[in-house]
């Protein structure tokens, strides 16, 4: 076996930051790395290139440079972050953002998306600080559940990470 061993290096094609949250590698075998404080990164083991994906100084990009879930569903990444989270369509490199807007009932329940799970029906499911948020991808409907929606003894503020299994969310 051999290891190759990626640092951030300022000024280089390398990793945005060293505070690696997650890896995804999709189909093509490109690896989708989430970052603390550096966006997300696209690398290429081919070319063995990055490509930064972040929250730009203009507003636009992803909407926090925190990120920590990512998920796949038919093209198109769903990333968690500390402010939401974002879709990015990977042939056309268009972000989209979801976040908390206080008072608006529709929207998500908190800023930190920490674990995104899909459900074979067009939902995803993802934890924050506050619970569980449902997504409707054709729909973009967001419904919340809130502590102890399932009638039992603990509450649903403590999970941690989250998975489907056919119509089972685990």
């Amino acid at each position: 076996y051999a290891f190759k061993i990626f640092r951030h290096e300022p000024g280089k094609n390398s990793l945005s930051n060293n505070y690696i949250w997650n890896i995804y590698e999709d189909k093509e075998g490109i690896l989708w790395i989430t970052t603390f404080g550096g966006g997300l990164n696209r690398y290429d083991p081919v070319t063995e290139t990055f490509t930064y994906y972040k929250r730009e100084k203009n507003g636009s990009g992803l909407s926090n440079n925190n990120t920590f879930a990512i998920l796949e569903v038919n093209n198109i990444l769903w990333i968690g972050t500390d402010d939401g989270f974002c879709s990015l369509d990977k042939k056309s490199g268009t972000i989209k953002r979801y976040l908390q807007t206080p008072g608006n009932e529709k929207g998500i329940s908190a800023n930190h998306i920490g674990t995104i799970a899909y459900q074979q029906e067009g939902f995803l499911w993802m934890t924050s600080d506050s619970g569980l948020t449902r997504f409707n991808i054709a729909t973009e409907e967001i419904k919340f559940f809130g502590q102890k929606i399932f009638d039992c003894a603990f509450s649903i503020k403590t999970i941690m990470k989250i998975r489907c299994s056919g119509n089972n969310l685990l």
